[in-house]
């Protein structure tokens, strides 16, 4: 049984607790995501002894939450209610959090309260919420993060001398933390896209990701300079190629990728990962970022 979610709205995050035990005003009563469903292409030729499967999709996932808003004191109810309609609305989505994943929905109409005064008054009113998963995958809430290469700064300030050279401890400026190859492991049930950043400290002619096994290459054409930052997404739906580090908003640099580019998506199990550079591989920070993606959560039941 799902005891416990919390919602948080995508575009601004506001965060609501809904549960059986511990939320003072938001009660749980039920929620339930269903199930997803695929959708085969198929064909079938003269005598063929069942079809042949083309092509497989899969379909969008149905969410329902009941609960109860629950008032101790005079008044409240309004101001209870009022947030939950300002927080559900069929124009911004919604991230469904339960046991560490989180799934995303919109929903299809504003909030439902029953009409019945034994169900809706001063004290308690019950509440249904409903929403469609146009991305139907569950996915980690705290996304995997992989350093291949980094400098780490190490000087800190203020720094004392001694008068002998021996009491004096070695001054070290920066670590780096370097591997051109590097393993990512996906544990989830289908392929994942992934987040790819890209950070100078020199000249860096046109940096590449590659997946060893598969031979798929990500390449940029760019020439990066000292202090320059690029993003690269390749979550399907979502694909982009950004200035700056993950959170920033730059500049779109999409016409920096080469035709013959692969959006590199991650398999499930185990991948060795490269990259590297016409010239300046040696000064190129790289970090990815990737979240496993699940087809069903325990607990829905």
């Amino acid at each position: 049984m799902v005891e416990a979610i919390t919602l948080v709205r995508v575009d601004n995050g506001q965060s609501v607790d809904i549960n059986m035990d511990d939320s003072p005003y938001y009660v749980l009563s039920s929620c339930s995501w269903g199930q997803v469903e695929g959708d085969a292409n198929t064909v079938k030729y003269v005598r063929q002894l069942g079809k042949t499967v083309l092509s497989s999709t899969v379909g969008t996932r149905d969410v329902k939450i009941v609960g109860w808003v629950v008032a101790d004191e005079n008044g409240l109810m309004g101001s209870l209610k009022d947030f939950l309609n300002q927080f559900i609305s069929p124009m911004h989505f919604i991230k469904l959090l339960y046991d560490g994943k989180y799934v995303t929905f919109l929903p299809d109409k504003s909030v439902k309260y029953e009409t019945g005064y034994e169900s809706n008054n001063d004290t308690i009113a019950k509440f249904t919420i409903t929403g469609t998963c146009y991305d139907p995958m569950w996915h980690d809430e705290q996304a995997s993060k992989f350093i291949a290469a980094e400098t780490v700064s190490m000087f800190h300030f203020p720094l004392r001398f001694h008068d002998t050279p021996a009491s004096s401890p070695e001054v070290v400026f920066a670590s780096i933390v370097s591997s051109t190859t590097f393993e990512l492991q996906n544990v989830g049930d289908v392929a994942s896209g992934i987040v790819i950043v890209m950070k100078s400290k020199g000249t860096v002619v046109n940096p590449y990701v590659k997946n060893v096994g598969t031979q798929e290459k990500l390449l940029i054409k760019k020439t990066m300079v000292l202090g320059e930052s690029l993003t690269v997404s390749t979550t399907i739906g979502d694909r982009y190629v950004r200035q700056g580090e993950l959170d920033s908003k730059g500049q779109s640099m999409f016409k920096y990728v080469d035709a013959d580019s692969d959006w590199l998506q991650l398999p499930v199990g185990t991948s060795l990962m490269t990259f590297g550079a016409d010239s300046g591989a040696d000064v190129l920070d790289v970090y990815v970022v990737f979240e496993n993606q699940y087809l069903e959560v325990q607990g829905c039941y």
